[in-house]
């Protein structure tokens, strides 16, 4: 019992940040997903079919997001992307692939894939 206290706190506290950090990228995804959709499109000619995205960091001249991809109705992968801001539109900086269905990430899903899938 002297045991399960502390784990149940850390548990706890684990999940309440992981929920604060959800519900962040969520707002940031509200205010500013209409400024990302040519940044979607550019991104369709690259990799999977881009079903969407989350705006993880955002600043006036720098900006993160995080597009899921599906094939088959299915979530199929997911990629980061890092901008930079460029008078009206968004340079791309660098990608990170976060997962993938066809690669070594195969076992792993990000946290900030829909849940509604």
């Amino acid at each position: 019992m002297k045991i399960l206290v502390p784990l149940l706190v850390v548990l706890v506290v684990f999940l309440m940040v992981w929920a604060a950090n959800v519900i962040y990228c969520d707002n940031l995804t509200a205010k500013h997903y209409d400024e990302f959709t040519t940044c979607a499109e550019d991104m369709n000619r690259i990799w999977w079919n881009i079903v969407g995205w989350k705006v993880l960091k955002y600043s006036n001249d720098y900006a993160e997001v995080y597009f899921y991809c599906e094939t088959d109705g299915k979530l199929d992968g997911g990629v980061v992307v890092a901008y930079q801001k460029n008078g009206e539109s968004w340079d791309k900086l660098r990608e990170l692939a976060s997962w993938s269905k066809h690669g070594s990430a195969s076992d792993g899903v990000w946290p900030y894939h829909p849940i509604w899938y």
